[in-house]
């Protein structure tokens, strides 16, 4: 989740124009930052959508059809109703 908030082109934008324009950042300097901004949004969504994946071998897993469990404190089959200890 990380990966999909972490970009922010719009902060990146206005805080690169804030800086030019009170002469605190370099033009060069607030294009390699809207620069980078741009990759960022380009490659974390990809990034994220990779990590996310389950691994092939846990996805196989998943799709076998389980058999079902009793429930705790349940003994015995279904011919052991009304029989006690069994």
């Amino acid at each position: 989740m990380v990966f999909l908030t972490a970009t922010s082109l719009p902060l990146l934008v206005a805080l690169s124009v804030i800086g030019v324009d009170h002469g605190v950042m370099l033009p060069e300097n607030a294009a390699a930052l809207v620069g980078a901004g741009v990759l960022s949004v380009a490659i974390f969504p990809f990034i994220a959508t990779r990590l996310h994946r389950p691994a092939p071998a846990a996805r196989r897993s998943d799709t076998r059809k389980r058999s079902p469990t009793r429930p705790a404190g349940v003994r015995g089959g279904p011919g052991s109703v009304g029989r006690l200890g069994a």
